[in-house]
C-alpha cells in the first residue's frame, strides 16, 4: 500500500479472486481518504492461503473489510489499527468462512468500541482452529453484533473477549481475559450456545466467565 491507499480492493460482482502467499502490508484509508479496510477491502468472492495482512490502518477494518464472500486458510492477520474501532476484520452482512486464522496485536483509538479483533455486523462467520491475541484494548476482542457466529477450536485471549447480540456458538475453545481490565469471558445479549468451552480469567479485574442477559445453553463447559 506503500502508506497512501488500501492494498486490494475487490468488487461486487466479482468472484473467483485467489490470494496466496502474500503480505499485504501498509495500507492507509485514512491519511488520504477516509474509509473501511486497509489491507482489503471486498465485496465480491476472495480466497485467501498462506497470506500475512499487517501495518494497515483505516478508519475500521484496519485489516479486512468484508461485504463479500471471504475465505481464509493460514491466514495472519497482525498490527492493523481502526481509528473507530475493528483494527482486525469488519464483516458487514457478509460471509467468512476460516481455518487456521491468527488475528492478534491489532489496536484501536476508542476504549470500550466492541470488536477490535473481529467485528460482524450481519451475516455469516464461521472459524475454526482461531487464534486470537489482542490484549492491548479495554474493551471487547470479538463482537457478533447481528447475524450468526460458529467459532470451533479456539484459544481466545483479546480484551473482554466476546460480544454478542446475534446467533452465537462456541465450540472446543479456550476464553481467557489476559490481563485487561472489565470483563474477561462471554457478554451475551443475543442466543448462545456453548460446549466444551475452558474459561480461564487470567489477572482480569472483573467478572470472568459468562455474563448473560440473553438465552444461552451451555454443555461441557467450565
Amino acid at each position: 500500500g506503500g502508506g497512501v491507499d488500501r492494498v486490494f480492493e475487490v468488487a461486487s460482482g466479482v468472484g473467483g479472486l485467489l490470494l496466496r502467499g502474500l503480505a499485504i502490508e501498509n495500507g492507509d484509508v485514512i491519511t488520504a481518504v477516509y474509509d473501511y479496510g486497509g489491507g482489503i477491502k471486498n465485496a465480491g468472492g476472495l480466497s485467501l492461503r498462506h497470506v500475512r495482512i499487517a501495518n494497515n490502518s483505516a478508519a475500521g477494518a484496519g485489516g479486512i473489510y468484508n461485504s463479500g464472500g471471504l475465505f481464509m486458510d493460514d491466514v495472519l492477520i497482525e498490527s492493523n489499527y481502526g481509528d473507530e474501532g475493528d483494527g482486525g476484520i469488519r464483516n458487514e452482512a457478509g460471509t467468512i468462512e476460516g481455518i487456521r486464522v491468527s488475528i492478534r496485536y491489532n489496536a484501536q483509538s476508542f476504549e470500550g468500541t466492541v470488536g477490535a479483533a473481529l467485528l460482524s455486523t450481519g451475516g455469516a462467520v464461521e472459524l475454526i482452529d482461531l487464534f486470537v491475541d489482542d490484549t492491548s484494548v479495554a474493551g471487547s476482542g470479538i463482537a457478533n453484533l447481528a447475524g450468526t457466529m460458529d467459532l470451533r477450536r479456539g484459544d481466545l485471549c483479546a480484551g473482554s473477549v466476546i460480544y454478542n447480540t446475534g446467533l452465537l456458538a462456541i465450540g472446543q475453545s479456550t476464553i481467557q481475559g489476559c490481563g485487561t481490565e472489565g470483563y474477561g469471558g462471554v457478554e451475551n445479549y443475543g442466543d448462545l450456545l456453548m460446549e466444551d468451552v475452558d474459561f480461564r480469567g487470567a489477572d482480569v479485574l472483573g467478572a470472568s466467565g459468562l455474563l448473560n442477559y440473553g438465552t444461552a445453553t451451555v454443555r461441557g463447559s467450565l
